[in-house]
């Protein structure tokens, strides 16, 4: 069915006024075939708040709302982030739930890495958490790389379904060190912790 324009509105608008989000763990993903890859054969500075420009580009964002008698039934998201320093690229699958975020704590690529993603009407935040080895650095801490970057999407109306996709210019995110002290036991707790600006939250 064709969507009328005031059903679009209401659609969307009710995409950006749930409260709350809800996990929701990554359908299938397409990577590098050694867990980890993303991390090897570089290092990083271990200076606090040393920022890497462009450390990550993201492309081919993609978001589909099945619709049913004008309300969604299901919703699927996708997109693909590449890791510039060392060309490790993830393609991610996730179904966004409450508040349509996807918050992956740890890739089928590496788990190591945390992909946190929100659709607002028609932007898309991306927030990408790595550890990283870094040269010189103090014992007993640990350094992850954040990286946050908004994408705009094209959101045409389907005959039974709504779907949003950037456009061919990849978004580009820059890389912020962040260097956590505390104990190896306690690491990812910490390293989670401080995954940096998540639409939503406070």
């Amino acid at each position: 069915m064709n969507l009328p324009q005031s059903a679009l509105c209401i659609l969307l608008a009710s995409l950006s006024g749930l409260q709350g989000h809800a996990r929701a763990a990554p359908i299938t993903t397409q990577a590098s075939p050694e867990p980890g890859l993303s991390r090897r054969f570089t290092t990083y500075p271990c200076s606090e708040n040393t920022v890497l420009k462009d450390l990550w580009s993201i492309e081919g964002v993609k978001v589909t709302y099945a619709t049913l008698d004008e309300a969604i039934t299901k919703t699927n998201a996708s997109f693909t982030f590449t890791n510039t320093r060392t060309n490790y690229t993830e393609t991610i699958r996730c179904s966004p739930r409450v508040n349509s975020i996807c918050d992956i704590l740890g890739t089928p690529g590496d788990p190591q890495t945390d992909v946190y993603l929100q659709i607002l009407m028609d932007v898309a935040y991306i927030t990408i958490t790595q550890p990283v080895s870094c040269s010189g650095g103090a014992t007993n801490t640990s350094t992850v790389v954040v990286g946050t970057t908004e994408i705009d999407l094209n959101c045409p109306t389907g005959a039974d379904h709504l779907s949003c996709f950037s456009d061919s210019t990849p978004g580009l995110a820059d890389g912020t060190i962040t260097v956590v002290h505390s104990a190896p036991a306690t690491r990812t707790f910490h390293r989670r912790a401080t995954a940096g600006y998540r639409i939503g939250e406070t």
